[in-house]
């Protein structure tokens, strides 16, 4: 199987939190972002992701492009 990158832009405790990150990474930086919510230990996490990168040479690129709008975040394994 092959590896599947994505950008982790944050983790938060409340949906909203999430959700008024990932419209302000749509807005400000012009790339789609989704909110994976799950349940550990009995919480609720809400994590912000964007991209769907074949390789991590491409998932670097586009974290230094959300880095250079003023984001924070970092490339993750999604499979």
């Amino acid at each position: 199987a092959r590896e599947i990158y994505a950008i982790q832009l944050g983790a938060f405790g409340q949906f909203k939190n999430a959700n008024d990150l990932s419209q302000k990474i749509e807005s400000s930086v012009g790339i789609e972002s989704n909110v994976v919510s799950f349940n550990k230990d009995g919480k609720s996490i809400h994590k912000v992701y964007s991209g769907n990168f074949l390789d991590k040479k491409s998932s670097q690129k586009g974290l230094s492009h959300v880095q250079s709008k003023g984001f924070a975040g970092f490339v993750t394994k999604t499979n």
